[in-house]
């Protein structure tokens, strides 16, 4: 059982996040309303979990993660929030975020997230003390996600605007962070961003691409994947879930229906 400090504006949330876990055994303390708010509850009350939602009055989820996080090195905090904030999510992660989840979600995996991270498995800290080549993906990594969500951003933002554009920046990530993986020795995430560099030459030379509604939600999917190094709790889940998802885009190329 872990004690749990429920981070969100809304009364609805916060009875929902704390309905699911006191039904699977975990103890919640006194929920904040802001980030303000979250910042004093964790020094009061010294949780073992805080699930973190980002948009909120006073002081966003990414600053009260910073502050938490210089206060206590050791917090483990769990984003929440809605799919189209990957950006807010990465910039949340470099702050010092152990995980995430994205609305929607199944129950189950709020519990899992929250046993995963409580329990005595090792967590995967931007903050932790890595080898240097680690520690340099980790940093690199993180600015390069951002701008990669960045860009799908605004994508869904202009659906009409310079398909061409998009790629091209699109692109330049995924290719910067396969050269910060392969440094990093993760093989997992090299391969993946290799699997997405050949879809992405398939695209330019498709005559029938992808809409771009479907491009966004696949990059995305593969954006959400390569930011699981920087915050999954344990490195093999991350490096399983990037091989896999490096198989889907391969058989995909190939012909098949992933």
């Amino acid at each position: 059982m872990a004690r749990v400090l429920i981070v969100d504006d809304s009364l609805t949330a916060r009875l929902y996040l704390a309905g699911i876990l006191r039904a699977a055994g975990h103890e919640i303390v006194e929920p904040a309303v802001d980030g303000l708010d979250a910042v004093a509850r964790y020094a009061q009350s010294q949780p073992d979990v805080v699930t973190m939602d980002l948009h909120m009055p006073r002081l966003d989820g990414v600053a009260a993660t910073a502050r938490i996080v210089e206060q206590d090195p050791a917090a483990k905090i769990i984003v929440v929030t809605s799919e189209g904030q990957l950006a807010e999510v990465v910039r949340a992660v470099r702050a010092g975020a152990v995980g995430y989840l994205l609305k929607p979600f199944e129950p189950q995996r709020l519990v899992d997230a929250v046993d995963r991270v409580a329990g005595p498995r090792k967590v995967l800290l931007l903050r932790s003390r890595a080898a240097p080549a680690q520690d340099t993906f980790q940093r690199e990594a993180g600015a390069v996600l951002e701008r990669l969500a960045a860009a799908l951003d605004r994508v869904e933002a202009e659906p009409d605007g310079p398909v061409q554009t998009h790629l091209d920046e699109v692109h330049v990530c995924v290719s910067t962070l396969k050269g910060l993986a392969g440094l990093a020795g993760s093989h997992g995430i090299q391969t993946l961003c290799a699997s997405a560099e050949r879809l992405l030459v398939r695209l330019r030379h498709s005559q029938q691409p992808l809409s771009m509604p479907t491009l966004t939600q696949l990059f995305r999917q593969i954006n959400s994947a390569l930011l699981r190094p920087l915050a999954a709790a344990e490195q093999a889940e991350a490096e399983h879930e990037a091989l896999a998802l490096a198989q889907q885009i391969d058989a995909w190329l190939a012909g098949q229906r992933p």
